[in-house]
């Protein structure tokens, strides 16, 4: 200023003006310069070459995947059937008097012909999109992401054939819905892509972005949020169900709207923590498998009971979760 003093304006739900003390002797400097598409690509490059070393030195994600042929699941939101299938902690919050409690998880299971998600959330589960390619934008929804390819470079940081992202949320307000986005499938019509872009995210390219009719969804009030189930025939994920033995990248992750849910706020996952960015959409929109956990396929008898057998007793909640925090 004309003091030779240094002020900050700063703000975000405020506006302040804020005196900065030590810094009289800078000066104003003019000039221009240039940032290419070329440069903001080789940043997102070096963001996510960055994330992925960080999770190198991270204790790793993995999980145990269960196989469900045994027992018929049913979808009514219920999650006390999920006996012996581990739910992995999406977001963890410290409360007072009951320590570290898992807010949000979610678990996978699936049999020869169906995958099975199960999952809690907070919030209202609104979500405001339109349109199914903008379903991640748009508010409150369960993100899962998978990588059917065991062969698959672990560390890829572009998506392969057989990575796929299901994103459940209530489609302006209706009935909740899955959406399909599979972003390496290279017979798609051109017409039939979708393409998200901004000056600073870039451009990502989605090959198919489509519903899954055959799924089966329900979602029910649970305190303080929503509790989901779901089933999706693998035939419509273009997909068959893995083998026994394998080891597979995935996340999953919960999505939260704003106080209106016109649009996404926050994102948590299980694995890919640094998946926080909102507010542009070929950011929200880009699938990175290397910051993904590992899920590993097993069928012995301590891993596929998903739903208990009559007679026995099972937990009105998943272990470690408290519906009251």
């Amino acid at each position: 200023a004309d003091d030779g003093r240094v002020y900050l304006m700063a703000g975000g739900q405020h506006n302040s003006v804020v005196r900065v003390d030590g810094f009289e002797k800078m000066v104003r400097l003019n000039g221009a310069f240039t940032v290419t598409a070329e440069d903001l690509a080789a940043a997102r490059t070096w963001q996510a070459r960055a994330a992925t070393l960080r999770r190198a030195v991270e204790i790793p994600k993995i999980a145990r995947v269960s196989r469900a042929d045994q027992y018929s699941v049913a979808i009514d939101g219920a999650l006390d059937e999920w006996v012996a299938v581990p739910f992995l902690p999406i977001r963890e919050q410290e409360v007072e008097g009951k320590g570290v409690v898992v807010m949000e998880a979610a678990a996978v299971a699936f049999d020869e012909e169906r995958l099975y998600v199960a999952a809690r959330g907070t919030g209202p589960m609104l979500n405001s999109a339109a349109e199914l390619r903008a379903l991640f934008h748009g508010g409150d929804a369960l993100d899962v992401c998978m990588g059917l390819d065991p062969r698959a470079d672990v560390g890829r940081s572009q998506p392969v054939a057989g990575d796929f992202r299901l994103v459940f949320a209530r489609k302006k307000g209706g009935p909740v819905v899955a959406a399909l986005y599979r972003p390496a499938t290279p017979d798609t019509p051109e017409g039939r892509r979708q393409r998200y872009y901004s000056a600073a995210g870039g451009e990502v390219v989605m090959d198919v972005v489509a519903p899954v009719p055959e799924a089966m969804i329900v979602v029910q009030s649970a305190a303080g949020g929503w509790t989901l189930e779901a089933s999706l025939p693998w035939k419509s994920l273009g997909a068959a169900s893995p083998e026994d033995g394998v080891r597979l990248r995935g996340d999953v992750g919960v999505l939260h709207g704003d106080q209106n849910s016109l649009r996404t706020v926050e994102r948590f996952y299980w694995a890919g923590k640094s998946q926080t960015c909102v507010s542009d959409e070929p950011t929200e929109a880009r699938i990175t498998p290397a910051l993904w956990g590992e899920f590993m396929v097993l069928r012995d008898a301590a891993a596929q009971v998903l739903v208990a057998p009559a007679g026995a007793e099972a937990p009105a909640t998943p272990p470690g979760w408290d519906l009251n925090p």
